[in-house]
């Protein structure tokens, strides 16, 4: 038995190995180091193709995390779920208070954003949702954990105000302990931007290249000791993961669990925090 069990995970991993060194190759201009990693990127290459287990695809599934965060932070933390399910259901019940967002729960980035009444197209919406319940996130970047979740729709409350976006707040989590805090806001317009933070929210010297950087510093959440505790507590069983709230009256929300943050594929300016970054995670 044992011996069938190495013959079924081998050649699926040896694939996600060649696959994923490839891309990393294309974006960084050589080849990972996957047996001993040393930058933060390559250890997300490692985690990927080597670390598995269920529990990774139940936090990453945006219906399924609510019971564990609920039970772990208490249901004030909580966005609340108007409707799930693997359809939507006939147009004559979807009565949910606009403004409402539709999630994938088995992606990351996979929203829509209903704002006003006359943005329910439905046909369009149908479509596209139809698109998400037919295809598995991640299987192109090497994200096996996505495709262990059953796919189904999400339907939340928009939680900011009617013209932007909640300003994310995303805590990474290095062998249960919190190391840096992301900052991202505007993230529905062209001026997105970020800066990142240590623990005394003093301002780190690097970005990544993904997002331009905030010319300005950003206002310290009232709410970010409680974010901090949340996270250790969510954090505590894995090696790195990256939680995400908002702040919403001066209260933490939860957002979701990432554990590959741009797949491991984020290149770092200057390239040296990549190491530093690297050595935080055991």
């Amino acid at each position: 038995m044992f011996l069938r069990l190495i013959k079924r995970c081998i050649p699926e991993q040896f694939k996600a190995a060649v696959f994923c060194s490839r891309q990393f190759k294309a974006e960084f201009g050589h080849y990972p180091n996957l047996f001993f990693p040393k930058t933060y990127n390559e250890k997300l290459q490692k985690y990927k193709v080597f670390i598995k287990g269920k529990e990774i695809s139940r936090m990453q599934d945006k219906v399924l995390v609510k019971e564990h965060v609920k039970v772990l932070l208490g249901a004030d933390y909580i966005i609340p779920t108007l409707w799930h399910g693997k359809r939507l259901p006939p147009i004559s019940q979807r009565n949910w208070p606009i403004p409402f967002v539709i999630k994938a729960n088995h992606a990351s980035g996979w929203n829509l954003f209903v704002r006003t009444p006359q943005a329910c197209h439905w046909d369009e919406i149908e479509e596209k949702c139809n698109l998400w319940m037919s295809h598995q996130y991640g299987r192109d970047l090497g994200e096996w954990s996505y495709g262990e979740i059953e796919p189904q729709l999400l339907i939340e409350p928009f939680i900011s105000d009617f013209a932007n976006f909640p300003i994310d707040y995303k805590i990474w989590v290095f062998n249960g302990k919190a190391k840096i805090i992301q900052v991202i806001i505007d993230r529905d317009t062209v001026n997105v931007r970020q800066a990142f933070y240590d623990l005394d929210w003093n301002r780190l010297s690097f970005n990544g290249k993904m997002i331009n950087g905030a010319k300005d510093d950003f206002v310290k959440p009232v709410s970010m000791n409680k974010m901090l505790e949340a996270s250790e507590l969510l954090g505590r069983d894995f090696q790195f993961v990256r939680v995400d709230f908002y702040e919403i009256n001066n209260k933490p929300l939860f957002g979701e669990m990432t554990f590959y943050p741009a797949s491991g594929y984020s290149a770092f300016e200057p390239e040296e925090w990549d190491l530093k970054i690297g050595k935080m995670w055991r």
